[in-house]
């Protein structure tokens, strides 16, 4: 997994990745990130 450069940045405190961030870096879009996510939201926390 070392071929991600992920950079986290602070939200309120908290250490986040943003969406452009996720999709950037699995060389997907931004949109099949959020369609991923509402499929799967129960799973996160």
């Amino acid at each position: 997994m070392d071929k991600f450069k992920l950079t986290p940045i602070e939200n309120e405190g908290k250490r986040v990745l943003t969406t452009a961030q996720l999709a950037e870096a699995y060389e997907t879009s931004v949109d099949t990130i959020n369609r991923n996510f509402n499929r799967n939201k129960l799973r996160y926390i």
